[in-house]
């Protein structure tokens, strides 16, 4: 299990990360741009769905981090089968 003070400096890292890819998704939608750079990396109107995605897990992410620091744990995965007796 990681620390409290290493869930916060993650925490800080995605929540900047969301906030960069927000602001790029706003300036492709907004007609501001038809590029726009992220970290030496140049995304076009063709990769808002890339974009989309990427904003959705660092939100999930985000989201998590901050149950972590709430003392909620994470959810374990499991499958449950269907059986015909």
């Amino acid at each position: 299990m990681i620390n409290r003070s290493e869930i916060e400096i993650r925490l800080k890292f995605y929540r900047s990360h969301a906030a960069e890819l927000r602001k790029a998704i706003h300036m492709l939608t907004d007609g501001g741009a038809s590029s726009y750079t992220i970290n030496n990396r140049q995304v076009t109107n063709l990769d808002l769905d890339k974009l989309f995605k990427m904003l959705q897990a660092a939100e999930d992410k985000i989201d998590e981090l901050e149950g972590l620091l709430a003392g909620i744990k994470p959810r374990r995965a499991f499958a449950i089968l269907p059986r015909d007796w």
